[in-house]
């Protein structure tokens, strides 16, 4: 199996992984074609291995409507429903730009749905993401908690890419006031504007969302991202966030850490504990730079709890579920906004 960089990962039938896109780790390193159009899935064995099998091959029709993009958007919803946003595709991820002699990536439009226990697959319009529909290395968040019966999609941060002009990263980054809500059940698009303290615009951020039962909230937490730029006008972020819906208020989330970019996060099972790991250094001038930085969490584990909004030096195993924290509450409390 190719090593690949930067794909999503699901949750499958019987506990397994299921792998969608990402792009071929770097050629100069491992010189080889693009493998062919695939799907993965690894089924751990309970003993720290796995056993990984390709679930759709280069031959099935799936293909006629689907490619292997990197950089979209992804996220997937407590009832294992799996989204892909846009993306991109270059001569690192589809063998049909292989023999192309320009590696500039080339945004691509289209909302990717995966049923895992219907084993099926949707590639439906995303135009009304973006002007030409597509998003780029931004964050996406599914819950059923608000919408219809499917749930919503919210999504934020990232680049815009053009109709069919090379993506330059950092060139065209969406607000972080900009809300883009997708409305699973109806097919609808909104656009909400944010208020409160209103984070830089980012790529490769990180989020997860966690709600406390019978609150009638939702929070996303957002950690890391830079501005896309290397060099002098470098700027990565070390500050977290939580946008809190309904309202749409964005709130800084504590205490600094060292600055963080293309990270993974994740809550820890219902616990209030956000666990990150992987990424690179943002703050650094250039990217080989930045690979020098040593991880700043022990054993690469970052560990930030929810309720506190601080990071923690160590994961708790007996933490208590995700309650709201107080900084939210005393802002509903205050405001006409219904919790």
């Amino acid at each position: 199996m190719v090593i690949w960089s930067n794909a999503a990962l699901w949750k499958g039938p019987n506990n397994s992984i299921v792998q969608f896109g990402g792009e071929k780790v770097d050629v100069h390193l491992i010189p080889s074609p693009d493998p062919p159009l695939s799907v993965w899935s690894m089924t751990p064995r309970g003993n720290g291995n796995g056993t990984w099998n390709e679930i759709i091959n280069s031959s099935d029709p799936l293909w006629n409507n689907l490619t292997r993009p990197n950089g979209g958007l992804h996220s997937q919803n407590s009832d294992l429903q799996s989204y892909y946003l846009g993306g991109f595709v270059s001569n690192w991820t589809s063998p049909a730009f292989e023999n192309t002699s320009n590696a500039a990536p080339i945004p691509i439009s289209g909302l990717v749905s995966y049923d895992p226990a219907k084993k099926s697959w949707k590639n439906t319009s995303s135009a009304g993401y973006s002007e030409y529909g597509n998003g780029i290395r931004g964050a996406m968040q599914a819950t059923n908690i608000f919408g219809g019966s499917e749930g919503i999609l919210v999504m934020m941060g990232g680049d815009i890419g053009g109709r069919s002009s090379h993506y330059v990263q950092g060139t065209a980054l969406r607000g972080m006031d900009n809300i883009t809500i997708y409305d699973i059940t109806d097919d609808e698009w909104y656009h909400q504007t944010a208020t409160g303290d209103i984070p830089p615009p980012r790529i490769d951020l990180c989020v997860v969302g966690a709600s406390e039962h019978g609150s009638g909230t939702y929070e996303i937490f957002m950690t890391g991202g830079f501005n896309g730029v290397t060099g002098p006008e470098n700027s990565g972020y070390n500050v977290s966030y939580v946008l809190t819906l309904p309202a749409f208020q964005w709130m800084r989330a504590g205490s600094a850490t060292q600055p963080r970019a293309g990270h993974s996060c994740v809550v820890a099972g219902k616990s209030s504990q956000l666990i990150v790991v992987g990424g690179f250094d943002p703050s650094q001038q250039t990217l080989n730079a930045s690979a020098q930085i040593p991880d700043p969490f022990a054993q690469g584990l970052g560990v930030f709890n929810m309720t506190s909004m601080m990071w923690q030096d160590r994961y708790d195993g007996a933490a208590n579920s995700y309650r709201s924290s107080n900084q939210i509450k005393q802002w509903y409390n205050s405001s006409a906004v219904p919790a």
